[in-house]
């Protein structure tokens, strides 16, 4: 016999005062279709799982409490899955980006590799200064310097994967970014004259 779903306000209800077995209702009542939906849409294991569920239900819990949560228009389940799911995107564009760091790090230990850009054939001197100027920018900059200028990727592309608000950010960003690496090349360059 199934036990019948409370409605969604009366577990908010009972969470504001004081029931606290309420979140452990929710948090056992979706877990296992939680890990069915996300698991088929994210290739994770079951700790990162385990990780997004006990977030999402923290995160209920929490905006039920501080009164930012006052009612919900669907089913708890859906605010639960929706939190979920962005905390296991969240964290799969981490790993892009820390994958993609190690990449462009790993491009700049390797001076040969520098060479395979068509820009830099027959002008050494030019690629030491952009070699010794990357290496002292910021990650974030190098990082969409690169994937801007040398993967060709678009301002939507950039900006989405940095999650900016707009594709004007992503801009500025690159701009300021293009700027401070000519001005690390001049500086570079006034300092051998």
């Amino acid at each position: 016999m199934q036990v019948p779903r409370p409605h969604n306000d009366d577990v908010i209800n009972a969470l504001r005062s004081g029931q606290t077995q309420a979140v452990e209702e929710l948090y056992t009542r979706y877990r296992a279709d939680f890990f069915r939906w996300a698991g088929r849409r994210f290739d994770v294991n079951r700790h990162d799982l385990e990780d997004a569920w006990q977030d999402a239900v923290i995160a209920f819990y929490t905006q039920v409490m501080s009164g930012k949560l006052t009612a919900l228009r669907y089913e708890a389940r859906v605010w639960l899955f929706s939190v979920g799911y962005k905390r296991l995107l969240n964290d799969r564009r981490k790993i892009k980006r820390m994958l993609w760091k190690d990449k462009i790090d790993e491009v700049l230990r390797h001076d040969t590799s520098w060479s395979d850009f068509p820009e830099n054939h027959g002008h050494s001197e030019k690629r030491e200064f952009l070699h010794t100027a990357m290496k002292t920018m910021s990650g974030q900059c190098r990082e969409m310097l690169v994937q801007r200028y040398f993967m060709e990727k678009s301002l939507e592309e950039i900006q989405q994967e940095w999650e900016h608000n707009n594709a004007n950010t992503t801009s500025a960003t690159l701009s300021r970014c293009l700027k401070r690496l000519k001005d690390l090349i001049k500086t570079a360059r006034a300092a051998i004259v």
